[in-house]
Formats: structure tokens, sequence, C-alpha cells
């Protein structure tokens, strides 16, 4: 079995890099508009679930903003490997500090959306 190199634009790196900052370009004003509504626009009678939509929203948008901003992954398959572009490609040693912090902040928030807001 042999992959053909057909020299297209759609299987060129470049074309993943244009379309991940080309969503965060449309990403980043929705979640500010995400927070906003969910800081100031959220009824009374929500009040108690406020800071659990919150810290979801806040987990989704650093989710979000860190996959199509600051890493871009690139997988390869069929192995399990794969390497990072843009912000944190300097060392690797920066994009596995960064996918550990990621993986922590992401647990912190799953934590606090099951606690709930301290009272």
């Amino acid at each position: 079995m042999s992959c053909t190199y057909r020299n297209s634009i759609l299987e060129s790196d470049e074309f993943m890099r244009i379309s991940y900052h080309s969503l965060s370009v449309i990403q980043v004003p929705l979640h500010a508009l995400g927070f906003y509504i969910v800081i100031w626009k959220t009824p009374r009678e929500m009040t108690s679930v406020k800071f659990s939509m919150l810290a979801l929203h806040s987990a989704c948008a650093f989710w979000d903003i860190s996959w199509s901003i600051l890493t871009i992954p690139v997988v390869f398959f069929p192995i399990v490997s794969g390497l990072t572009w843009f912000l944190l490609e300097c060392t690797f040693l920066v994009a596995q500090l960064f996918y550990s912090s990621k993986n922590d902040i992401t647990a912190w928030y799953a934590l606090m959306l099951m606690k709930g807001p301290e009272k």
C-alpha cells in the first residue's frame, strides 16, 4: 500500500496553518462575546449556575485557543506521534510542559465544576 502525493493545496502544511488561524479569527471574538453574555447578561434565576457556566466556557475557550493559536497539532497516522507548530514550536520541552499544564488546568476546571462556587 502506498500513498499518492498529488501536490494539492489541501495536502500542504500551509493549508493547515491557514485553516487553524482562520478559525481562530472567528473563535476569539465569539469566546469574548460568550464571556460577556455569561458575566453580564445571565438572568437572576440562573445565578446558581453562573459560576459553572463561566468555568466551562473558560475551559472551552482555553482549549480552542491552545489548539488553534498556540500549538497547531499535527498527528502522524497510523503511529501515535506528532509535532506542534507556531508559538510553542521553539523546543519540545516547552510543548511538553504546555500539554502537561493544559491537562492540569482541565482537571482543575472539572473539579471546580463539580464543587461549585464557594459560599
